[in-house]
């Protein structure tokens, strides 16, 4: 048999609770010549056991396994891994729509100037629940100019389809450029080549109150910052004197829980309103909002 048209590169670390679904997503697709890396990162959940099952029934499924190293290294190991030359990279957390790698590998075909490809995602919490879908630029130059101001959010990650080839010969991902590795590496592919986005939702894109951009906003925001810089030197243009990359802070986790919940109701989902209270009330047990929220979950309205 040839090598695969597709190489998915999973990164998995204790993400028991959505990993399944993830998995599906990726081998329910309308294109089927692809082979799934899932490397497991020391996970010490039943993250391992469940892609183990998954292997057993598809032979698409490899899997690696050993200690723990952070995404960065995870991804270098699947990277090294590949038998394809497109790079398909998704979350554990995440959901591929049935036709993602069609469409995908379609443009990348027909396109073969582009490097790096993404699409439009629609986001999701934690239990399923719509809550925006995007619709960012879909050509190179005003991603281009969108990259230079630390907007790595223009390609999602987890939906991005990458030329192997393209990958190594800049670089690859830069472990000094943790949390921030992928806003680093989209900006070097937009100067080997085209970077574009499908205008189509493609991805449901999880979000979560204990996500990365919450968590190492601080650290995030240094290194899109020194990213954008490096870019900048390596392009011959300046940036303002003093440019810094400067996000709107993240919600606190209490607030964002609260929001979600009060969307539940309003999307008449009370169950998943009911999940977010219930991690509301452990935060903050004593806040009369939490309780609130708790008795409209139990109403339903």
């Amino acid at each position: 048999m040839g090598s695969p048209r597709i190489s998915v590169v999973l990164p998995v670390y204790n993400a028991q609770s959505h990993l399944r679904q993830a998995v599906q997503s990726i081998l329910d697709q309308t294109f089927a010549d692809f082979e799934l890396i899932a490397v497991d990162d020391g996970s010490t959940d039943a993250s391992l056991s469940i892609l183990r099952r998954f292997a057993a029934f598809d032979d698409r499924v490899k899997i690696i396994s050993r200690p723990n190293t952070g995404l960065i290294g995870a991804l270098h190991d699947g990277i090294a891994a590949m038998k394809s030359d497109l790079l398909a990279r998704m979350d554990a957390d995440d959901v591929c729509l049935p036709t993602r790698f069609e469409k995908q590998l379609a443009y990348m075909d027909a396109h073969p100037g582009c490097v790096l490809l993404g699409a439009f995602v629609r986001a999701i919490d934690p239990h399923g629940l719509t809550l925006w879908e995007e619709s960012p630029p879909v050509g190179h130059e005003t991603l281009s100019a969108e990259l230079m101001k630390g907007r790595g959010g223009v390609i999602r990650h987890p939906a991005a389809m990458i030329r192997r080839e393209a990958l190594l010969r800049v670089g690859n991902y830069r472990k000094e450029f943790k949390h921030a590795e992928d806003v680093d590496l989209f900006l070097r592919l937009s100067e080997a080549g085209e970077v574009a986005n499908i205008p189509e939702i493609l991805l449901e894109y999880r979000q979560h109150y204990q996500s990365i951009n919450r968590t190492q906003y601080a650290t995030q925001t240094e290194r899109v910052t020194q990213a954008v810089r490096e870019a900048a030197a390596r392009r011959g243009c300046s940036l303002p004197e003093g440019w810094r990359y400067e996000p709107t802070p993240p919600r606190p986790a209490e607030q964002q829980l609260r929001d979600w919940g009060w969307l539940a109701l309003k999307r008449q989902r009370a169950d998943i309103a009911r999940k977010h209270a219930w991690s509301l009330l452990g935060m903050s047990p004593l806040k009369l909002d939490s309780w609130r929220l708790m008795a409209c979950a139990l109403r339903g309205r």
